[in-house]
């Protein structure tokens, strides 16, 4: 939901340029007209335009070659092929006929899409007495739309260590990179209004425990 002035005029202006709508202080001005909104209890309803209903199907197919370095490592490398459809609702709020009707002729464009990557990768994991650590490289190259291909790669990094406690369980920390943030993580958050976004570091640290019960 976006509903910062600033930021509320600036998506109009990408949506529908020189429109002559935008938002100030919550009123939407058009011309010499300025509508406010208030609810039954006299508050002001502040406009926004609200991205819902995100969802994506993907479907992919990978290929993965290990190889035993030692007792103590394993590598593998991979490559795959993902095909994803990508539905995103796109509106105004409020939504009423004096809204409807300034907005005439101004429709908000669907935001559905299907895109397309390749994926490749490797993996190193090593074992020494009771530690052991894994590293995961993986490289994106995706297939967008002309008006949404602003980005099309990504790079991530996934690292963790992790230490035997008991026979049965394990504590582990690691962490992940993303160069692109969640350019190829999360496809429903990119598309012609948000890819400009795209194009920074994104990372976060993990820990906790396994137990298996046996």
């Amino acid at each position: 939901k976006i509903s910062n002035d600033k930021s509320l005029n600036a998506l109009i202006n990408k949506i529908k340029p020189n429109s002559g709508i935008k938002i100030d202080n919550g009123d939407i001005v058009t011309g010499d007209s300025s509508i406010t909104f208030y609810d039954r209890d006299g508050s002001k309803k502040y406009p926004s335009i609200d991205i819902d209903n995100l969802k994506s199907n993907a479907y992919y197919i990978r290929m993965l070659v290990g190889k035993k370095i030692s007792d103590f490592s394993l590598f593998d490398f991979y490559m795959g092929y993902r095909y994803t459809k990508i539905n995103s609702g796109i509106s105004f709020y409020p939504d009423n006929p004096l809204t409807r009707d300034m907005l005439k002729g101004h429709t908000i464009p669907n935001l559905n899409r299907d895109e397309k990557d390749l994926q490749v990768g490797f993996s190193y994991l090593l074992q020494l007495w009771k530690f052991t650590g894994e590293f995961n490289y993986e490289f994106n190259k995706i297939f967008r739309d002309a008006d949404v291909s602003y980005l099309d790669i990504s790079h991530t990094v996934d690292a963790s260590i992790s230490m035997e406690v008991t026979k049965n369980s394990l504590v582990y920390l690691g962490g992940k990179l993303m160069m692109q943030q969640f350019n190829s993580d999360i496809p429903y958050l990119y598309n012609r209004y948000t890819k400009t976004q795209f194009d920074h570091k994104y990372g976060f640290t993990k820990f906790g425990v396994i137990y298996k019960f046996r």
